[in-house]
């Protein structure tokens, strides 16, 4: 359970530090977008990193029991709304680029968004971690008599 609490902690780190980076690029980097140019719920993305950095935080120092929970909620939502923004900001710079005239140029992931998407999913991932996997019980019947 430690190891999937050192994992969400360290995924909602890169979350957090991606979500201050531009989600979209292009012209190698000249025209990038990032949360505070997109409106709506891109914002949500200000609250999940540092809500799944609490979580990991606490669960750290205390037997949280719905932490995996948490953990999975928080990453697929997470994941969900990354995966939205990140495009909703390449359509936003790719027609910003257009505008220039640089009508080839296209949006391309951003550092933020690598970081927020990568993060989300160690978190996800940490959740499976604590599920666990089935251990073979022991029978309480003895079948094999000698």
């Amino acid at each position: 359970m430690k190891s999937a609490n050192i994992t969400a902690l360290a995924g909602s780190l890169l979350a957090a530090i991606g979500v201050f980076m531009p989600l979209a690029t292009a012209a190698n980097g000249f025209y990038f977008v990032s949360i505070q140019h997109l409106t709506g719920l891109p914002y949500m993305l200000y609250i999940l990193p540092f809500m799944a950095l609490a979580i990991a935080t606490l669960s750290l120092y205390r037997n949280l029991p719905s932490a995996r929970w948490w953990y999975i909620s928080v990453a697929s939502l997470g994941t969900i709304v990354a995966y939205i923004s990140v495009d909703a900001a390449r359509t936003q710079v790719s027609y910003l680029a257009s505008s220039f005239g640089k009508l080839q140029l296209h949006g391309e992931l951003g550092l933020g968004g690598f970081f927020i998407l990568a993060g989300f999913i160690a978190i996800g991932v940490s959740g499976g971690i604590s599920l666990g996997f089935p251990t073979k019980r022991k029978s309480r019947f003895n079948l094999n008599s000698n």
